[in-house]
Protein backbone atom coordinates (compact mmCIF):
# COMPACT_ATOMS: atom_id res chain seq x y z
CA UNK A 1 0.00 0.00 0.00
CA UNK A 2 1.31 3.47 -0.84
CA UNK A 3 1.83 6.07 1.86
CA UNK A 4 -1.30 8.04 0.97
CA UNK A 5 -3.37 4.93 1.64
CA UNK A 6 -2.01 4.66 5.17
CA UNK A 7 -1.89 8.40 5.83
CA UNK A 8 -4.65 9.98 3.70
CA UNK A 9 -3.75 13.50 4.83
CA UNK A 10 -0.14 13.20 3.74
CA UNK A 11 0.76 15.96 1.24
CA UNK A 12 1.56 14.85 -2.30
CA UNK A 13 5.26 14.15 -2.78
CA UNK A 14 6.61 15.03 -6.25
CA UNK A 15 9.25 12.61 -7.52
CA UNK A 16 12.81 13.89 -7.88
CA UNK A 17 14.39 12.78 -11.17
CA UNK A 18 17.96 12.90 -12.50
CA UNK A 19 17.47 16.34 -14.03
CA UNK A 20 16.77 17.73 -10.56
CA UNK A 21 20.28 16.87 -9.35
CA UNK A 22 23.45 18.73 -10.22
CA UNK A 23 25.82 16.58 -12.27
CA UNK A 24 28.23 16.15 -9.36
CA UNK A 25 25.60 15.46 -6.68
CA UNK A 26 27.03 13.15 -4.02
CA UNK A 27 25.99 11.08 -1.02
CA UNK A 28 27.91 11.65 2.21
CA UNK A 29 28.38 9.58 5.35
CA UNK A 30 27.04 12.39 7.59
CA UNK A 31 25.88 15.98 7.55
CA UNK A 32 29.19 17.37 8.75
CA UNK A 33 30.97 15.88 5.75
CA UNK A 34 28.27 17.30 3.46
CA UNK A 35 28.62 20.82 4.84
CA UNK A 36 32.42 20.63 4.80
CA UNK A 37 32.27 19.87 1.06
CA UNK A 38 30.25 22.98 0.16
CA UNK A 39 32.12 26.01 -1.22
CA UNK A 40 30.86 28.40 1.46
CA UNK A 41 33.13 31.47 1.72
CA UNK A 42 34.93 32.17 4.97
CA UNK A 43 33.68 35.29 6.70
CA UNK A 44 30.21 34.71 5.29
CA UNK A 45 26.74 34.77 6.74
CA UNK A 46 24.99 31.64 8.05
CA UNK A 47 21.53 31.00 9.51
CA UNK A 48 20.37 28.05 11.57
CA UNK A 49 16.61 27.71 12.01
CA UNK A 50 16.16 25.62 15.14
CA UNK A 51 19.31 25.46 17.27
CA UNK A 52 18.32 23.22 20.21
CA UNK A 53 21.35 22.98 22.54
CA UNK A 54 23.87 24.65 20.22
CA UNK A 55 25.98 21.60 19.38
CA UNK A 56 25.48 21.94 15.63
CA UNK A 57 25.70 25.72 15.86
CA UNK A 58 29.19 25.27 17.26
CA UNK A 59 30.13 22.99 14.38
CA UNK A 60 28.82 25.47 11.79
CA UNK A 61 30.96 28.24 13.26
CA UNK A 62 34.09 26.13 13.63
CA UNK A 63 33.76 24.60 10.15
CA UNK A 64 32.50 27.55 8.08
CA UNK A 65 34.11 30.42 10.01
CA UNK A 66 31.30 32.92 9.29
CA UNK A 67 31.39 36.51 10.40
CA UNK A 68 27.82 36.02 11.69
CA UNK A 69 25.69 33.01 12.64
CA UNK A 70 22.03 33.92 13.10
CA UNK A 71 20.41 31.48 15.55
CA UNK A 72 16.62 31.32 15.15
CA UNK A 73 14.55 29.51 17.78
CA UNK A 74 11.52 29.87 20.03
CA UNK A 75 13.70 28.72 22.97
CA UNK A 76 10.97 26.88 24.85
CA UNK A 77 12.73 23.51 25.11
CA UNK A 78 13.05 23.75 28.89
CA UNK A 79 9.26 23.61 29.10
CA UNK A 80 8.91 20.22 27.39
CA UNK A 81 7.65 17.34 29.55
CA UNK A 82 9.66 14.64 27.81
CA UNK A 83 12.17 14.40 24.97
CA UNK A 84 13.84 11.05 24.31
CA UNK A 85 13.40 10.05 27.94
CA UNK A 86 14.51 13.35 29.48
CA UNK A 87 12.58 16.27 30.89
CA UNK A 88 13.21 19.80 29.73
CA UNK A 89 14.74 20.60 33.10
CA UNK A 90 17.22 17.73 32.71
CA UNK A 91 18.08 18.57 29.12
CA UNK A 92 18.92 22.18 29.92
CA UNK A 93 20.40 21.54 33.36
CA UNK A 94 17.96 23.74 35.23
CA UNK A 95 18.47 26.71 32.92
CA UNK A 96 16.04 28.13 30.43
CA UNK A 97 16.55 27.05 26.83
CA UNK A 98 17.95 30.44 25.89
CA UNK A 99 20.24 30.62 28.93
CA UNK A 100 21.65 27.19 28.06
CA UNK A 101 22.24 28.18 24.44
CA UNK A 102 23.87 31.48 25.41
CA UNK A 103 26.18 29.61 27.75
CA UNK A 104 27.07 27.05 25.06
CA UNK A 105 27.79 29.78 22.53
CA UNK A 106 29.72 32.06 24.88
CA UNK A 107 33.04 31.31 23.10
CA UNK A 108 31.46 32.64 19.91
CA UNK A 109 29.65 35.64 21.35
CA UNK A 110 31.09 37.98 18.73
CA UNK A 111 29.74 35.79 15.92
CA UNK A 112 26.38 34.56 17.23
CA UNK A 113 23.21 36.62 16.81
CA UNK A 114 20.23 35.16 18.68
CA UNK A 115 16.81 35.75 17.16
CA UNK A 116 14.07 34.54 19.49
CA UNK A 117 10.49 33.97 18.41
CA UNK A 118 8.32 31.93 16.03
CA UNK A 119 10.11 31.51 12.72
CA UNK A 120 7.08 32.59 10.72
CA UNK A 121 7.43 36.05 12.27
CA UNK A 122 11.20 36.37 12.67
CA UNK A 123 12.55 35.07 9.35
CA UNK A 124 10.73 37.71 7.33
CA UNK A 125 13.16 40.39 8.53
CA UNK A 126 16.05 38.55 6.86
CA UNK A 127 14.70 37.81 3.38
CA UNK A 128 17.33 39.86 1.55
CA UNK A 129 19.15 36.95 -0.14
CA UNK A 130 22.33 37.67 1.79
CA UNK A 131 22.99 34.31 3.49
CA UNK A 132 25.65 31.94 2.23
CA UNK A 133 24.03 28.97 3.97
CA UNK A 134 20.64 28.48 5.61
CA UNK A 135 20.08 25.32 7.66
CA UNK A 136 16.42 24.47 8.34
CA UNK A 137 15.70 22.33 11.41
CA UNK A 138 12.63 23.90 12.98
CA UNK A 139 9.17 22.40 13.38
CA UNK A 140 8.74 19.23 11.34
CA UNK A 141 5.03 19.27 10.55
CA UNK A 142 4.15 20.14 6.96
CA UNK A 143 2.70 23.60 7.60
CA UNK A 144 5.69 24.73 9.66
CA UNK A 145 8.25 23.35 7.22
CA UNK A 146 6.41 24.96 4.31
CA UNK A 147 6.30 28.34 6.07
CA UNK A 148 10.01 28.13 6.97
CA UNK A 149 10.96 27.08 3.43
CA UNK A 150 8.97 29.89 1.80
CA UNK A 151 10.98 32.41 3.80
CA UNK A 152 14.30 30.56 3.76
CA UNK A 153 14.46 30.53 -0.05
CA UNK A 154 14.44 34.33 0.08
CA UNK A 155 17.22 34.37 2.65
CA UNK A 156 19.73 32.37 0.57
CA UNK A 157 22.06 34.33 -1.69
CA UNK A 158 22.32 33.58 -5.41
CA UNK A 159 25.42 31.47 -4.75
CA UNK A 160 24.32 30.14 -1.35
CA UNK A 161 23.01 26.80 -0.12
CA UNK A 162 19.75 25.72 1.51
CA UNK A 163 19.87 22.61 3.71
CA UNK A 164 17.11 20.66 5.43
CA UNK A 165 17.59 18.33 8.37
CA UNK A 166 15.53 15.15 8.88
CA UNK A 167 14.70 14.52 5.23
CA UNK A 168 12.52 11.54 6.10
CA UNK A 169 8.80 10.86 5.76
CA UNK A 170 8.12 10.07 9.41
CA UNK A 171 9.82 9.54 12.74
CA UNK A 172 10.57 5.80 12.85
CA UNK A 173 10.41 5.78 16.64
CA UNK A 174 7.32 7.85 17.31
CA UNK A 175 5.52 7.55 13.98
CA UNK A 176 5.09 11.32 13.68
CA UNK A 177 4.49 12.45 10.08
CA UNK A 178 7.14 14.86 8.84
CA UNK A 179 6.67 17.50 6.17
CA UNK A 180 10.27 17.89 5.03
CA UNK A 181 10.21 15.49 2.06
CA UNK A 182 7.10 16.92 0.33
CA UNK A 183 8.29 20.51 0.87
CA UNK A 184 11.83 19.86 -0.39
CA UNK A 185 10.69 17.79 -3.36
CA UNK A 186 8.24 20.51 -4.35
CA UNK A 187 11.03 23.12 -4.25
CA UNK A 188 13.21 20.96 -6.47
CA UNK A 189 10.60 19.66 -8.93
CA UNK A 190 8.53 22.83 -9.29
CA UNK A 191 11.01 25.52 -8.27
CA UNK A 192 14.44 26.82 -9.24
CA UNK A 193 16.39 24.49 -6.93
CA UNK A 194 18.67 21.52 -7.51
CA UNK A 195 19.99 18.80 -5.21
CA UNK A 196 23.69 19.21 -4.38
CA UNK A 197 24.15 16.43 -1.84
CA UNK A 198 22.52 13.99 0.52
CA UNK A 199 23.90 13.02 3.94
CA UNK A 200 23.16 9.79 5.73
CA UNK A 201 22.45 9.67 9.44
CA UNK A 202 21.42 7.26 12.16
CA UNK A 203 17.85 5.95 11.72
CA UNK A 204 17.84 7.72 8.32
CA UNK A 205 17.33 11.18 9.79
CA UNK A 206 19.17 12.40 6.70
CA UNK A 207 20.10 15.85 5.41
CA UNK A 208 19.67 17.23 1.91
CA UNK A 209 21.44 20.25 0.40
CA UNK A 210 20.07 22.45 -2.40
CA UNK A 211 21.33 25.29 -4.55
CA UNK A 212 19.62 27.47 -7.12
CA UNK A 213 19.34 26.12 -10.66
CA UNK A 214 21.60 28.95 -11.93
CA UNK A 215 24.25 28.33 -9.26
CA UNK A 216 27.85 28.05 -10.57
CA UNK A 217 27.90 24.40 -9.43
CA UNK A 218 25.08 23.51 -11.82
CA UNK A 219 26.17 22.21 -15.20
CA UNK A 220 23.89 21.24 -18.11
CA UNK A 221 21.81 18.18 -17.28
CA UNK A 222 22.70 16.74 -20.67
CA UNK A 223 25.95 15.65 -19.07
CA UNK A 224 24.08 13.09 -16.98
CA UNK A 225 24.99 9.67 -18.30
CA UNK A 226 22.26 7.02 -18.55
CA UNK A 227 22.37 4.45 -15.79
CA UNK A 228 23.59 1.16 -17.24
CA UNK A 229 22.56 -2.25 -15.99
CA UNK A 230 25.43 -4.08 -14.24
CA UNK A 231 27.10 -6.69 -16.42
CA UNK A 232 26.36 -10.38 -15.94
CA UNK A 233 28.85 -12.09 -13.71
CA UNK A 234 29.18 -15.87 -13.65
CA UNK A 235 28.93 -17.62 -10.27
CA UNK A 236 32.46 -18.99 -10.68
CA UNK A 237 33.79 -15.45 -10.58
CA UNK A 238 32.55 -14.79 -7.04
CA UNK A 239 35.98 -15.12 -5.48
CA UNK A 240 37.91 -13.40 -8.26
CA UNK A 241 39.94 -10.29 -7.31
CA UNK A 242 37.86 -7.14 -7.38
CA UNK A 243 39.27 -4.53 -9.76
CA UNK A 244 38.71 -0.92 -8.78
CA UNK A 245 36.49 0.96 -11.20
CA UNK A 246 38.01 4.06 -12.86
CA UNK A 247 35.17 6.14 -11.37
CA UNK A 248 36.38 5.38 -7.84
CA UNK A 249 38.75 8.16 -6.77
CA UNK A 250 41.25 7.90 -3.91
CA UNK A 251 39.50 8.83 -0.67
CA UNK A 252 42.24 11.27 0.28
CA UNK A 253 40.96 13.60 -2.43
CA UNK A 254 37.87 14.29 -0.36
CA UNK A 255 38.01 17.33 1.90
CA UNK A 256 38.60 16.37 5.54
CA UNK A 257 36.20 17.39 8.29
CA UNK A 258 37.43 19.07 11.45
CA UNK A 259 36.51 16.23 13.84
CA UNK A 260 38.32 12.90 13.29
CA UNK A 261 35.18 10.89 14.09
CA UNK A 262 33.46 12.58 11.20
CA UNK A 263 36.23 12.01 8.63
CA UNK A 264 34.56 9.70 6.19
CA UNK A 265 34.91 9.54 2.41
CA UNK A 266 31.89 10.71 0.48
CA UNK A 267 30.11 8.08 -1.58
CA UNK A 268 28.62 8.66 -4.99
CA UNK A 269 25.19 7.36 -5.87
CA UNK A 270 26.74 4.98 -8.40
CA UNK A 271 29.01 3.54 -5.68
CA UNK A 272 25.96 2.79 -3.55
CA UNK A 273 24.29 1.12 -6.52
CA UNK A 274 27.45 -0.92 -7.01
CA UNK A 275 27.41 -2.03 -3.37
CA UNK A 276 23.75 -3.03 -3.52
CA UNK A 277 24.39 -5.04 -6.67
CA UNK A 278 27.34 -6.83 -5.13
CA UNK A 279 25.46 -7.44 -1.90
CA UNK A 280 22.75 -9.30 -3.78
CA UNK A 281 24.96 -11.22 -6.19
CA UNK A 282 28.28 -11.55 -4.36
CA UNK A 283 28.01 -10.83 -0.63
CA UNK A 284 31.64 -11.66 0.19
CA UNK A 285 32.97 -9.28 -2.45
CA UNK A 286 30.52 -6.64 -1.30
CA UNK A 287 31.69 -6.87 2.28
CA UNK A 288 35.34 -6.67 1.16
CA UNK A 289 34.60 -3.56 -0.90
CA UNK A 290 32.65 -1.94 1.96
CA UNK A 291 35.52 -2.62 4.35
CA UNK A 292 37.97 -1.00 1.92
CA UNK A 293 35.71 2.03 1.57
CA UNK A 294 35.32 2.41 5.34
CA UNK A 295 39.08 2.25 5.81
CA UNK A 296 39.69 4.84 3.10
CA UNK A 297 41.37 2.43 0.65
Amino acid sequence: MIASGIYPHWPKVPAIENEHLIVDARVFANRKSLIASLPVPRGGKVAEIGVWQGTFSTFLIEQLRPRRLFAFDIFTGHECDEWNGYSGNQLFEGLTHRQFFEQAMAPFGDVTVIVEGPSETTLGDYTDRSFDLVYVDGGHDYDTVKADADLAVEMVSETGFLLFNDYIMLDPGKGDIYGIVPVVNDLVVHGPWRVVGYALNEHLFCDIALCRSDHPMVRPTAQHAPVAEPPNVHPTEQDAPVAEHPMVHPTEQHAPVAEPAEQRASVTIRQIARLLYRGVRHPRRAMRWLSQLANGR
